[in-house]
């Protein structure tokens, strides 16, 4: 992926961006390791060190024995689990309540329905980059 940019600039600034893919993705497996820690301490009632390492050792056991494919089928069955256990729990659970109530009557802060306003357009664009940003 780097090679266009060897050619083009050469080794010192591909370097560069390569220590920096290499810090983003330790940073994104970290986050990774401690998102799926989280939720495995909260369902099994273990550590929260403990549940980091038992996730790590099953992610990297399952990539190192099926390769690209079990990573791939690991995404088909966690969306597949999110569509019919996770939606369903959510909309039947008794601690959420209803859009409906949320819109207009939240005590937290203000409603959050409104208009967008010219001294709200970088903020409104910054949103927008973050949620359809990589």
């Amino acid at each position: 992926m780097m090679d266009p940019f060897h050619r083009k600039y050469g080794k010192a600034l591909t370097s560069g961006f390569c220590m920096v893919s290499v810090f983003l993705d330790v940073l994104n497996m970290a986050s990774t390791l401690i998102g799926l820690g989280a939720t495995v301490s909260l369902v099994l009632d273990l550590p929260y060190g403990a549940s980091i390492w038992i996730s790590a050792a099953v992610a990297v056991t399952y990539t190192l024995m099926g390769g690209l494919y079990s990573v791939a089928y690991t995404d088909i069955i966690q969306l597949t689990l999110i569509v019919w256990a996770c939606v369903p729990f959510v909309l039947l659970s008794p601690f959420t309540v209803s859009i409906h109530e949320t819109l207009l009557n939240n005590t937290l802060h203000s409603p959050w329905i409104g208009t967008p306003h010219v001294h709200r357009l970088w903020t409104m664009v910054d949103d927008f980059l973050l949620m359809v940003g990589p």
